[in-house]
Formats: structure tokens, C-alpha cells, sequence
């Protein structure tokens, strides 16, 4: 796992006078977590959007700032937008011990095709778009790409215990949930549609019948 750092300062606006923070190129962020006092800090925005861009809820990434020398792991848990024009208004870290395991949600992403699906005239339908998962943070995958070419006969389908799963790494999800199916796509023919409108009291390519007699 590519190791992502952040480079913090310590904040000192509050409140509203954060919107002039704001307009200087600078992002509040909060950071709080295992059982210490929370840091109330602020991030270049440029530098904020790329972190963002390259972490997911689960990647650990590596904080500091000047008055600390530790490292500092966290993760990211809120982000706040600004609902009227799309602004970037706040972000919320969560520290973590990376020497303990924790439970997180993984994307499932569907990749490739399925012959069994083409086999049946049907469909793949994705039926669990996550799984949980525990591990120890720096071993968190940010995805499980899932592929569909194991799917080959008519009635496959994929479990959560088919999931190739990295070392230290375990599910917390049922491993018999469901993560794919072929759905067959039934085209109904013109035999059967006469008879469902002969069902329904319609001749077949009428109009729709009506009890009422003619005047």
C-alpha cells in the first residue's frame, strides 16, 4: 500500500471566522480519537483535495504537524461540503493504533464478463456492493475487484466466501451472502401474450374489452 502523508498546522480560528480561513486557501480539519484530547487544526486546501482524491474511508494516513514528533495515523471519517456551491468546508480524522486490527466496509467492484450469463441470455446482478472485513489498518484493501469470468455456467454465482482475501485479513460479513447472480431475461412471446389478453377478458390485438353493451 502506497504510504499517504498529510501536513498539518495548528488551527486557531473558530466558529464563523472560519469562512475567512477559507478564503485565505485553508481547509479546518479535526482530529480526535483513542481517548485524547481532540487537535484542532487546518490544511493547505490544494494539498487537502489531493489527499482526498487518493484515500478512501479506509486508508490510514500518516499526520503531522509541527509541535508533534510522533507519527500519527488517522483515518478519514467526514467531509464536510458546502451544499449550495461545492466548496470544501471542514474535514474530520479519526485517530488509529495500527498495531490493532479493525473492522471496516470494502467496496465490491464487478469486473470483466461472465460466460455463464451469455450461456443463458441473462444478466449479472450484483447483489452485495461491500463486504466487512478485519485487518490491521495498514493492511485494509481499498477495494475487492471481483471477477466475473468464474461465473461460466448458467446458474453461477459468487459468495463472499469466494473472495480472494489478502494475508491478515478476515471477513466479519456471513460468508454465504450473496455477492452475484445471472438473472435470465424473459422476453414473453406473442403466444403468451394472446393468452394472458384472452385471461383477461381481451381478444388478442383488440382494443381494451368493456362490458358495457353497444347503445
Amino acid at each position: 500500500m502506497e504510504k499517504i502523508s498529510l501536513s498539518l498546522q495548528p488551527r486557531l480560528t473558530f466558529g464563523k471566522k472560519n469562512s475567512r480561513l477559507r478564503k485565505s486557501g485553508y481547509i479546518p480539519v479535526h482530529l480526535y480519537g483513542l481517548s485524547l484530547d481532540p487537535e484542532a487544526l487546518q490544511c493547505e486546501e490544494k494539498l487537502l483535495f489531493k489527499v482526498l482524491a487518493k484515500a478512501r474511508g479506509n486508508t490510514p494516513i500518516s499526520i503531522s504537524w509541527d509541535s508533534i514528533s510522533q507519527e500519527i495515523w488517522a483515518l478519514i471519517r467526514e467531509v464536510q461540503w458546502d451544499p449550495h456551491h461545492g466548496n470544501l468546508l471542514h474535514v474530520d480524522f479519526l485517530r488509529i493504533d495500527i498495531t490493532q486490527k479493525i473492522t471496516a466496509t470494502v467496496p465490491i467492484v464487478l469486473v470483466g464478463d461472465s460466460p455463464g450469463a451469455k450461456l443463458a441470455g441473462g444478466v449479472v446482478v450484483q447483489a452485495a456492493r461491500s463486504v466487512e472485513i478485519s485487518a490491521l489498518p495498514l493492511n485494509l484493501p481499498s477495494e475487492f475487484k471481483v471477477d466475473l469470468s468464474a461465473m461460466d455456467g448458467p446458474q453461477s454465482m459468487l459468495q463472499v466466501s469466494d473472495l480472494a482475501l489478502p494475508n491478515n485479513v478476515d471477513v466479519a460479513s456471513d460468508p454465504s451472502e450473496l455477492i452475484a447472480r445471472i438473472e435470465v431475461i424473459r422476453v414473453e412471446t406473442i403466444e403468451e401474450r394472446g393468452e394472458t389478453a384472452l385471461e383477461e377478458g381481451m381478444a388478442p390485438g383488440s382494443p381494451q374489452a368493456s362490458n358495457e353493451g353497444t347503445t
